[in-house]
């Protein structure tokens, strides 16, 4: 009988160290240096950027898009779904608040995407739809559907938690990300809340660069 409790116990033992080991490598699995050794809220070491990902994206108005492609500006990144019922709208209308308060020269220098982690239901016409929504400029702001695969693989690589909830609805951290204009995380936080001063002053100290 002891015997048999240690031998179950053993197992129980070595199944939680597997799951935590797999838990563990599917999150860093395609994250690179740069994203590994950032903190959040900390700026991340310049080297690898996120625009060597070769995942192709499509927009909202139906064009495929690489990361690559983006260079040239610094950009503020976020993950969300159209159908969000409050955080991805609060999160956005605190982005527009942030842009709407910041020096114009810093403003003209900063451009924002939205990666939507539901490309099933998230169509181009439906991205559309919450762009029109939610007042988002077309000039400035770049709405971006994928495959699962590549929505994952992003998520893994900014450190972005996401899953589903009840119905339609994903439960989902509420990150932001800031890429300097080679696509290099310079700045991560969770949200915005009411004093976006430091993510502003972020991008103002990546555009004097």
């Amino acid at each position: 009988m002891v015997s048999a409790r240690c031998c179950m116990w053993g197992m129980l033992t070595s199944l939680l160290a597997l799951s935590v080991f797999t838990s563990t490598i599917d999150r860093h699995a395609y994250r690179p240096a740069i994203a590994r050794q950032a903190a959040l809220g900390d700026p991340a070491p310049s080297g690898e950027s996120l625009y060597q990902l070769g995942s192709v994206w499509t927009t909202d108005g139906g064009n495929q898009v690489r990361f690559g492609e983006l260079k040239g500006y610094t950009r503020v990144l976020a993950m969300m779904f159209t159908h969000c019922p409050s955080l991805c709208p609060t999160l956005i209308r605190d982005l527009k608040a942030m842009d709407a308060a910041m020096p114009a020269k810093t403003r003209s220098a900063t451009r924002y995407v939205l990666v939507t982690i539901d490309p099933e239901h998230d169509t181009p016409t439906a991205l559309r739809e919450f762009r029109s929504r939610m007042q988002l400029d077309p000039k400035r702001w770049l709405l971006l559907c994928g495959s699962a695969h590549d929505t994952q693989q992003l998520a893994a690589v900014l450190g972005f938690n996401y899953g589903k909830g009840d119905g339609r609805n994903y439960t989902h951290s509420n990150l932001v990300t800031i890429l300097d204009r080679e696509g290099a995380i310079v700045h991560q936080e969770i949200g915005l809340g009411n004093d976006a001063s430091r993510a502003a002053a972020v991008l103002e100290s990546a555009r004097m660069r």
